[in-house]
């Protein structure tokens, strides 16, 4: 009987054989090179995680030295938090900034500088705000030269925020650029309108390169702004000098010796009732506010409040933790405790025009339309050259859909002040929900005529053409 013969398996050629082992081998090679990397990025990691903090309990411990008994041990705390903070999140942006702001606030300048520069590496979209750090820490150092490419770099990176031109113009200034400084002013003028600031550095910038009359101009805008601002009157006393107008020099210089003395005397009054103490919960406060909002980033809703509350608890003045907190319970849909944080905040934010204009914003979101109304009267009638002010209550008004009238004038005043497109824009619509179409179409126009890249501009008036 034929036994059935066994299933022939045919063959495999040499070639295939060798390259199934040599693509094997290439696997096997390329998975050890991985796990090699990983480990020693890990170790890299962890040898710079071990060396930040003997720096920081370096830093922490040299504050203590220096501290009061009842410092010291709040000293301490922080370093433990910022320390824990850093163990846990040790690839984080956010948890380097904190570690760059508090090196910043207590005067570690390289320390600060070091931490910038790591935060650019975790995260670039952090460059605007590290180039603008370590600027400030390098001209406060007298380095007007490479403050200056540090505030290039921000500029760079986000030419729409105001305070990146501002400081890019005194560090041109200090530097011996000034008509590379008066360029970038009167952009940021023209882009952001009139400010202090501005105006005041384009005056002097103007000064130094002879531009007289102009020089007198942004003076006087600057004192308009801030009529108490010792360098405005010094500068237009020196314009009117070069101009020939020797009666109105001598006026300016007989106001600014006058502010200034009077400058020199709240110093002095600051310094005896200054012990050191308050400055100190202030600059824990700050601490311990974003030390929160790391926690908020990485989803540890509880411990981000904590801190909000811990800061809170430190300083009875200090501002931003108890709008950090207020925002927080507005997220969480805790109306009525944001309501009360955000009535609270109020009180610490009087000095700050934009914070109050912020909480007016979110009381009007809660609806607390009587105290955001009387928060904008605040700011205006405090500051009625910022037209600031008048463009954000128009925009509540415009909002709610209350007092119309109203809402028309302010933001007449606001481009009055300021006529920067976002300002006619605002007015544009308001002309539009009255049913003036010829003043929305005029206003949108300017808007757009002032900023021409900007599609919702472009887009709007094609939409009210389309429909003549």
């Amino acid at each position: 009987m034929n036994r059935p013969h066994a299933e022939q398996k045919p063959l495999e050629s040499f070639p295939l054989r060798w390259a199934l082992l040599r693509w094997q081998w290439l696997a096997l090679t390329m998975t050890v090179l991985l796990l090699t990397t990983f480990f020693m990025v890990g170790e890299r990691l962890s040898g710079l995680l071990s060396w930040e903090r003997v720096l920081l309990s370096r830093a922490v411990t040299q504050l203590s030295a220096g501290a009061s008994a009842d410092a010291k041990p709040m000293l301490m705390e922080a370093g433990i938090a910022l320390d824990t903070v850093l163990q846990k999140f040790p690839s984080s942006a956010d948890a380097t900034i904190v570690l760059a702001q508090f090196y910043q606030r207590f005067g570690f300048h390289k320390d600060a500088i070091r931490s910038w520069n790591r935060c650019m590496k975790l995260d670039p979209l952090s460059s605007g705000m590290a180039h603008e750090a370590i600027g400030a820490l390098e001209f406060e150092e007298g380095h007007f030269d490479v403050a200056t490419n540090h505030f290039q770099e921000a500029f760079k990176y986000d030419a729409r925020i105001s305070a990146y031109a501002i400081q890019l113009g005194e560090s041109l200034l200090s530097a011996g650029c000034p008509d590379e400084a008066a360029r970038v002013l009167e952009i940021d003028i023209k882009s952001h309108g009139r400010s202090m600031a501005a105006c005041s550095l384009l005056g002097q910038a103007s000064l130094q390169l002879r531009h007289y009359e102009q020089s007198r101009d942004q003076f006087e805008a600057a004192i308009e702004f801030g009529p108490e601002y010792p360098a405005a009157h010094h500068g237009l006393a020196t314009a009117y000098a070069r101009l020939g107008n020797e009666q109105k020099a001598a006026e300016y210089r007989a106001s600014f010796e006058k502010l200034q003395k009077e400058k020199e005397q709240r110093h002095r009054n600051e310094l005896k009732a200054d012990n050191g103490v308050e400055k100190l919960l202030d600059q824990l406060a700050r601490t311990y506010a974003t030390l929160g909002r790391v926690y908020l980033v990485h989803g540890d809703l509880r411990t981000g409040e904590a801190f909000f509350l811990k800061a809170k608890g430190i300083s009875a003045t200090e501002p931003e933790c108890r709008l950090l907190l207020a925002q927080f319970y507005e997220q969480q849909g805790r109306l009525h405790e944001a309501i009360a944080a955000f009535e609270e905040a109020c009180i610490a934010t009087k000095k700050s025009p934009s914070q109050q204009l912020l909480i007016a914003a979110a009381l009007n979101r809660l609806g607390q339309f009587g105290q955001a109304e009387s928060i904008h009267r605040h700011v205006i009638d405090s500051m009625p050259q910022q037209a600031a002010g008048y463009a954000s209550f128009a925009q509540m008004l415009l909002q709610t859909g209350r007092n119309l009238s109203e809402a028309k004038n302010v933001a007449k005043q606001a481009v009055e002040i300021e006529p920067v497109a976002e300002y006619w824009f605002l007015l544009g619509k308001i002309f539009q929900k009255i049913g003036d179409r010829e003043g929305a179409m005029n206003a949108f126009q300017e808007a757009a005529t002032r900023d021409p890249a900007n599609n919702l501009y472009r887009d709007t008036i094609q939409a009210m053409k389309s429909v003549l």
